[in-house]
């Protein structure tokens, strides 16, 4: 019992949750549907926002030769370093892993302590 006095069936209170949050959300077959949609749009945006920030980077520090790039190699970033037109060269820098990111990595990997060791 609550405190209006009456108890609710646990099916009941499923129900009515379930048609508030269709009613706030919308069908979930038709959101479920929009995903790969969803998906595409961030992936554009994303990559864009990637792209631009990489570019002014670029503009303030590439002239300085012995340059390090630190990322996690992700593919968005590679495509930007990659290009012919971007500035990135082997000449004026290196990539390079942030040894926290490795170490990070690990340990996500092996959660049983005794390989850790």
């Amino acid at each position: 019992k609550n405190v209006e006095g009456y108890s609710m069936m646990y099916k009941k209170a499923w129900k009515a949750k379930q048609k508030v949050i269709e009613h706030i959300y919308g069908n979930s077959e038709k959101l479920y549907n929009d995903v790969p949609k969803l998906i595409i749009a961030m992936k554009e945006y994303l990559s864009s926002i990637v792209i631009k920030r990489l570019l002014k980077v670029k503009r303030r520090v590439t002239p300085k030769n012995g340059l390090y790039l630190i990322s996690n190699r992700h593919e968005s970033i590679k495509s930007v370093y990659s290009r012919i037109d971007s500035g990135w060269t082997s000449e004026n820098f290196m990539h390079v892993f942030y040894i926290r990111h490795i170490t990070q990595n690990f340990m996500r990997q092996f959660k049983n302590m005794d390989k850790r060791k």
